[in-house]
Parts: structure tokens; sequence; C-alpha cells
């Protein structure tokens, strides 16, 4: 079951115990595991909002000191954002819900997605920062982002033998926000920096 039907059964549950329970001096609320699983996703739920804001706090930091600059760690950071914001909708094409892995899957993706486009910078930045360099940087690094991704999937798609229906549902996200992340770096980062470039 779900972490959203189990809610929906233990408040059931508790209601009829408060409600229309049996005729006893007392009732406790329901205990066990379904109970303790609710209460650890709703935390969960109430902390992913600020996990993802460090993450993305913290890796602009680490960025900023990289490049010893604020706008290309600005930059560099966007993509990923853009592939966070597509999460919910990852979460509805694949028809999962979130559960107590997929629940910080954005803070995870953050971690992941950011090696893409910090690999583009850098060769971006080594040439000069010029239409020609994002050219050059696209043909050097496109072959390789690709066969990083797709060695990635097929390794951790090793995993969908063991066949937990929550973590397939994870691993099913972390592929398809991988591939949003690997797209972005080829496609959005360089045109982020062109129009940086023609508007500078």
């Amino acid at each position: 079951m779900d972490t959203v039907h189990t809610k929906m059964a233990v408040e059931d549950i508790n209601w009829y115990l408060a409600n229309k329970g049996p005729a006893i001096t007392s009732t406790s609320k329901l205990t066990g595991f379904a109970p303790v699983l609710v209460e650890i996703n709703d935390l969960l739920y109430r902390n992913a909002i600020n996990t993802l804001a460090v993450a993305i706090v913290l890796v602009l930091i680490v960025l900023i000191l990289i490049f010893r600059s604020i706008k290309y760690g600005i930059i560099t950071l966007l993509p990923v954002l853009f592939v966070v914001s597509w999460e919910p909708l990852s979460f509805y094409l694949l028809g999962i819900d979130m559960n107590l892995l997929t629940a910080l899957i954005g803070a995870i993706m953050i971690g992941i997605g950011i090696d893409f486009c910090i690999h583009m910078t850098e060769n971006i930045l080594k040439s000069g920062v010029r239409i020609t360099s994002v050219e050059d940087a696209v043909e050097k690094v496109g072959l390789s982002f690709f066969e990083a991704t797709v060695t990635v999937t097929m390794g951790i798609s090793a995993i969908f033998i063991a066949n937990i229906p929550s973590i397939n549902q994870f691993v099913e996200m972390v592929i398809l926000l991988l591939i949003f992340s690997m797209l972005c770096a080829l496609f959005v980062l360089p045109a982020l920096y062109a129009v940086y470039i023609k508007r500078g």
C-alpha cells in the first residue's frame, strides 16, 4: 500500500476508535509500522522543501568558489534548477506517489545533475567565454555525457531485479531526472551562455 492510502487507513481506524469504537473506558490510537511510517513520511514532506533549498544554497556556494564568479556559478546552477522543476511532472508521468525514498529526490538530483553542468562550464571557461568556446565544449563533452548517462542507467537498472515497488519507483525517478540533467547540460546551459555572450 502506498503512503497516501496507508495514511487514509490509519486516520480512518483512529477516527473509528475515537468515535465508534467499543464501549470501554478508553481506547488508544493505532500503533505499529503503519502509523510510524505515516509520521516519518509527514516529517519528510515537511522537510523536503527545506532540504532542497539547503542543497541549492550549498551547491551554489561551491560553484562560486570553484569558478570564482557569482555569475558563472548561477549560470551553471540554472539548468539543474530547471530539472528539479520537472520533478512534479515526472511523478505524474510515471504515476509515482511520493514515498519515503522519492521525497528527497530533488536534493539528490541537484548533487548528481550538477556534475554535467560543471564539466560544461569548465570546458567553456578554458577557451574563454565565446560562442566558439560554447560550440567546442558541446562537441567535446556531448558524447561523454551520453556515455556516462547510459552507463549509470544500465548500472542502477540492475536494482529492478529486486522487484520492490518503492525502490523501483525511486530508480525510475533517478533515471528519468538523470536523462533530463544530461539534456539540460547539453542544450539549456549552452543556450544560457550564448544569450549571456550575445548580451555581454
